[in-house]
This record gives structure tokens, C-alpha cells and sequence, in this order.
């Protein structure tokens, strides 16, 4: 039990400065979108989606003030109360109630919003579809609106609140293993407010949900590394099982990385037993894929990549890239990796949003190589966090270079899942810890 949140006055204060933004937040939408104009006030868009300013306006800041009361209780009884839990709370109901609309009403009917508000309210999914993200998600919103009315923006709070939690738990499991202070405090900010992970992480569609699950798995993975078993090993595939619904390829990606672990962290018999085991499933899933997808020999898993990697090489982030060989892959892959992972940066920068992803991207790539010499001041808890990140971005980075090199904006939007492991990838080499506490450390196996 916490003992001290009854006798913090500060506490209270706290929870009073949300729920009361939530209030002036109610008060201030009117006026804020009658006289900007947008979304909420165009109402052939309320008559076309069905919606009504009651569901859209009052009923989900209700239901923001719900789920953070509850949330609250929630922390107090798990003793992980933070003054910084709570205002990130907060700013993502900003962004939720203030900012969303305006970036929603420039393309709302291409929103991929749209398609999920309009099939979710006209039409009741009972069930997930196994490898169809889009009808998957129809689903997911169809049960919220069954159950709690039909509310568009009421999703996105629920959606937010949920990734909110996924930051709070990956925060209490594993940024408590890194012990320097100011690099804790860093990766905590980013983590809850970095602008462009809260609009992504918020957002109503896939994202917040994957990078739910995503934490999940992580929180396995790390587990498994401590301790590597068979029964920890069965617990992370169990936990793959929801991305078979939203984004398969997420399967393979943190499959490959537990197949990884498996095979640099247990010893003897079961190392081999499982590198071959693994090496038999990854063939066998490869060969599914391309009998899924009509793929006969090599040229026509080039086609396959090329046609993925064009469908997103749209809109103002758009990059133009020529690929009509392996020869060509193989000479442009590794640009690719690294802007699947890295970019957009400076020189990228074309409007505010872009500017801003850029200059945090910029400062911690900057950030990082500058600590690559601090490798060895590590703890061995860090180490380990360390490789995982390092196996776990490598891989996801080498999936989605295809995809994320075509659309700067896609790419900041589909590290949106694996945030958590860029952070720990850029930070945790910064600051070491002090001679004595490195003596006293074990070395990382």
C-alpha cells in the first residue's frame, strides 16, 4: 500500500489540476473548433457519420475522468504513484480532445479513422479476423460501441489510456534496472512526452494497440532473458498471439528475437534442440507466406517487396526510390535500415511535425554516438537491456526498411510499437555508473 497518498496534500492537488483540465477542456471546445471551423463544426460530417455533439463532446470527457480516477486508485493500490504518470495523463486528453481534430480535418474522409468509426457504428464484428489488421481493428471498435454508445473520440480516449498504462508498467519493470538518475528522468520524458510518440500512441487505429502488446512481449522477453526456459520461452509465443490479428509480421519479427536469446542465453542440449526447432519453423513460415501470397521464386518475392515497399510512397514525406534487381536492394538496404530507424533528421525536416520528429531523432542519434565509448561503464542489468534492445530494433529495423524508407512520416509512425526499445537503444549507453558499483557487478553472461 502507498502510505504517504493520504497525507500528501500534493497529491490530491494533482488529481484536482486534471480533472479539472478535462472540465475547461469541455468548456473550451466550442469555441475552440466554431471559430477554427474544423471537424466537430462541419456538420454534413456529423449527419454523414451519424455522429452527435453529445457523444463527441461531453460523453468521452466523462469517460477520460472515469478511467483516470480509476487509473488512480489503480496506481495507489500498486504503490506507483508519479506526479509525471499523472500530467501525461493529462497532455494525452490534449492531444486527444484539442489536437486530434484539427490534424483530422484536413483528410478526415482518408483517414484511416473513418474507415474504423463508419464500419465499427454501422455494423457489429462479433470476432477478430486471423491476419486482417484492418477488419481486426472494425472489430475491436464495434465491441466498444456496443457496449459503451457510439462515440468516436470516447475510442480514442480508451485506446490512449490503455497505451498510457503499457508506458507506466514497461516504466516500473524495466526503466527501474537503469540506475543513473538523469538518463532515468530522460528516458522517462520521452517516453510519456515526446510529442510524436503521444500522437501516435494515442491515435485511433492500430497503434496504441500493438504497442500494448508490444510492452507485453517486451516485459516477457526480458523476463526469458534473466531466466531462460521452456516455460518462459511458451509465455512470450502465447503473447504473440494478438498480432496474428493486427499486424502479423510482428510474429516473425519478435519470434526472430527469442530465437536470439534462446540461442546466446541457454546452454547445452536445449541450445541446440531449439536453434534447429527455430531454423525449422522460420522455413516453414517462409514457405506459408509465399504460398499466401502467390510468391513462385526469387523474382517474384522482388515484385512482392518492391509493390509493398510503393504503396506507401504517397504524400509530402514521400521518398522516391528505383529498385528493379537484388542488385538494387542489396545497394540501397542498408539507407533503408538505417532510415527505418533513424530518420527523419535534419535535412528531412519539410513541415512542423517533420521539423520536430527530426530534431529529436537528430539529438538522440547524436546522443548515442557520442556514448558509444561508455559501453563498458554498463551495469550488468544495463547490459542486458542493452542487447535486447539492440537485437530487438536491428531486427524490427531490417522488416521494415522496405516500408519505412518510401514514407518519413509512416516511419515515424510505425516505430510508435518499439518505442520503448529506441529509447533504451539511444539512452542507456550515456552515463555509466561510478567505479564501485561497477566493481560489485557481475559480469553479464
Amino acid at each position: 500500500m502507498n502510505k504517504w497518498w493520504g497525507g500528501k496534500r500534493e497529491r490530491l492537488q494533482e488529481m484536482g489540476i486534471v480533472l479539472l483540465s478535462l472540465v475547461l477542456i469541455g468548456i473550451a471546445l466550442p469555441v475552440i473548433f466554431r471559430s477554427a471551423g474544423v471537424f466537430y463544426w462541419e456538420f454534413w460530417r456529423y449527419r454523414y457519420l451519424g455522429m452527435d455533439p453529445f457523444w463527441e463532446f461531453v460523453y468521452p470527457l466523462v469517460w477520460a475522468g472515469i478511467l483516470f480516477i480509476v487509473s488512480m486508485v489503480g496506481l495507489y493500490y500498486l504503490n506507483w504513484y508519479k506526479s509525471l504518470y499523472v500530467f501525461a495523463y493529462m497532455w494525452r486528453m490534449i492531444i486527444i480532445f484539442l489536437l486530434f481534430p484539427i490534424y483530422e480535418s484536413t483528410y478526415f474522409e482518408t483517414f484511416d479513422a473513418f474507415i474504423f468509426y463508419s464500419e465499427g457504428i454501422w455494423r457489429f464484428r462479433p470476432s477478430l479476423v486471423f491476419g486482417a489488421a484492418t477488419l481486426s481493428i472494425e472489430s475491436v471498435v464495434s465491441w466498444i460501441h456496443a457496449f459503451l454508445g457510439p462515440s468516436y473520440r470516447l475510442v480514442i480516449v480508451i485506446f490512449g489510456t490503455l497505451s498510457w498504462w503499457a508506458s507506466i508498467m514497461f516504466d516500473r519493470v524495466l526503466l527501474s534496472k537503469i540506475k543513473e538518475d538523469l538518463r532515468k528522468h530522460l528516458l522517462e520524458v520521452l517516453l510519456f512526452f515526446e510529442p510524436m510518440f503521444l500522437l501516435w500512441s494515442s491515435h485511433y487505429g492500430k497503434d496504441p494497440i500493438l504497442y500494448v502488446f508490444s510492452v507485453v512481449t517486451s516485459l516477457l522477453l526480458y523476463r526469458f532473458s534473466r531466466e531462460p526456459s521452456i516455460k518462459k520461452a511458451v509465455w512470450v509465443l502465447l503473447s504473440l498471439v494478438p498480432f496474428m490479428y493486427f499486424r502479423f509480421w510482428y510474429v516473425a519479427i519478435y519470434g526472430a528475437v527469442l530465437y536470439v536469446l534462446w540461442v546466446v542465453y541457454t546452454r547445452g542440449r536445449k541450445r541446440v534442440v531449439g536453434a534447429v526447432l527455430g531454423g525449422v519453423v522460420a522455413v516453414g513460415g517462409a514457405l506459408v507466406v509465399f504460398r499466401l501470397f502467390e510468391i513462385s521464386n526469387l523474382n517474384a518475392f522482388l515484385g512482392f517487396i518492391i509493390k509493398k515497399s510503393q504503396a506507401w510512397a504517397h504524400g509530402g514525406a514521400a521518398q522516391r526510390v528505383t529498385i528493379t534487381s537484388w542488385g538494387d536492394l542489396a545497394r540501397v538496404y542498408p539507407w533503408m535500415w538505417f532510415t527505418a530507424l533513424f530518420r527523419p533528421l535534419l535535412w528531412d525536416a519539410h513541415n512542423m511535425f517533420a521539423a520536430y520528429a527530426a530534431l529529436v531523432n537528430t539529438g538522440l542519434l547524436a546522443y548515442f554516438l557520442f556514448s558509444l565509448g561508455r559501453l563498458k561503464r554498463m551495469t550488468k542489468e544495463e547490459r542486458r537491456l542493452f542487447f535486447l534492445a539492440l537485437v530487438v530494433v536491428t531486427i524490427w529495423g531490417g522488416a521494415y526498411a522496405v516500408i519505412s524508407y518510401q514514407n518519413l512520416g509512416a516511419a515515424v509512425r510505425y516505430r510508435t510499437p518499439i518505442w520503448h526499445w529506441m529509447l533504451i537503444f539511444f539512452t542507456i549507453v550515456g552515463v555509466g555508473t561510478d567505479k564501485e558499483e561497477k566493481a560489485r557487478e557481475p559480469e553479464c553472461t
